[in-house]
């Protein structure tokens, strides 16, 4: 998808595409702080739903050390990656194809994701790491997107490190094909390749991004709830899902989401123990050259996945962050 820097006032007419079961009890709201565009306020309500979501996802290892020192410099020392095996730690690449978004319109977007505690502590082993709590989370280091509005909306309203690129997702063979462009749009910046099959997992996952600095616009989750898992009837699979953290400059706010969908779920363990050999899966990222690229390099992030997840076709939403009594985005009688 090619970039679009248009940013037009008007939120756009679709509410009637958020008719699934998954968005019914959010309450729904404008933001204390509309977003100036081209000299205008905009308004916009969240949560935030996206609908019909094509999600494609490696978990790699890398550098612990590495890791280790880009959350201290960005958050502090008692901000720690999980520790794995042969002095490494692992990160994300989560990609989306956001087909139906409320108000807006469809872009792409790609999210650098280490996970991570805040209390100090390493966490817990292999993909435990993604389990949840108050002190977990995860930081994201980088996250291009073809919209420049939301680029905006994301610095604006959460502080995210959101930067405007082309983005390309392609299914073809039984892979999903994701490349990141540079500021050019036409220079490789890295390529992500991903199995469309695999073992199927049914996932139904709350989470929050831990932000710092924001202005809240709601109330905190109620003690003990931050990051568990959520088990609907019939799931074949359910995960614990942390916080995901980015830098500000005062104290944390976390801001709730969730997401639900049937993967295919593809496991290497043969990297657990080292960098995986040809015959223990493919080569799933390519490098290329641009600042994302860059990233990834010196996070000693390896070629070969841990772990791979695709999804067809999800719904997910995403809120301000929480502020004031005890509430939620789902508390309440009002419907989305």
């Amino acid at each position: 998808m090619e970039t679009n820097f248009d940013l037009p006032i008007e939120l756009l007419a679709n509410e009637q595409e958020f008719g699934h079961p998954f968005f019914q009890g959010l309450r729904l709201r404008e933001a204390p702080r509309p977003l100036a565009l081209g000299g205008s306020d905009k308004a916009y309500r969240f949560p935030t739903r996206y609908a019909d979501v094509r999600c494609a996802m490696g978990i790699f290892h890398c550098s612990y050390a590495a890791v280790r020192d880009l959350l201290a410099e960005s958050l502090g020392p008692d901000a720690l990656p999980p520790r794995m095996l042969r002095k490494r730690s692992i990160v994300a690449l989560s990609c989306y194809e956001y087909r139906r978004v409320s108000g807006l319109r469809p872009y792409n977007e790609i999210a650098v994701a280490i996970p991570l505690r805040l209390d100090g502590k390493s966490g817990v082993p292999v993909l435990g790491a993604f389990a949840g709590g108050p002190d977990a989370g995860y930081y994201i280091a980088a996250m291009p997107v073809t919209s420049e509005e939301n680029r905006l909306r994301g610095r604006h309203f959460w502080g995210l490190p959101k930067i405007t690129r082309r983005i390309d997702i392609e299914e073809s063979g039984g892979s999903c094909r994701v490349t990141s462009f540079g500021p050019d749009g036409s220079t490789v910046d890295f390529s992500l390749e991903i199995p469309t099959g695999g073992k199927p997992h049914h996932i139904l996952s709350r989470s929050f991004l831990v932000c710092r600095n924001i202005q809240a616009t709601q109330s905190p989750p109620r003690p003990g709830t931050a990051g568990r898992a959520l088990r609907g009837a019939g799931h074949k699979h359910s995960e614990y899902c942390g916080t995901r953290a980015t830098r500000r400059d005062e104290a944390i706010s976390r801001s709730p989401t969730s997401f639900e969908g049937d993967f295919m779920v593809n496991l290497n363990p043969a990297t657990l123990i080292g960098p995986a050999r040809s015959g223990a899966g493919g080569r799933a990222l390519e490098l290329g050259s641009g600042e994302v690229s860059e990233l990834l390099a010196r996070l000693g992030v390896e070629k070969r996945p841990l772990q791979t997840r695709y999804a067809a076709s999800m719904n997910s939403w995403f809120d301000l962050p929480l502020e004031g009594s005890d509430s939620s985005a789902r508390d309440g009688k009002e419907g989305a």
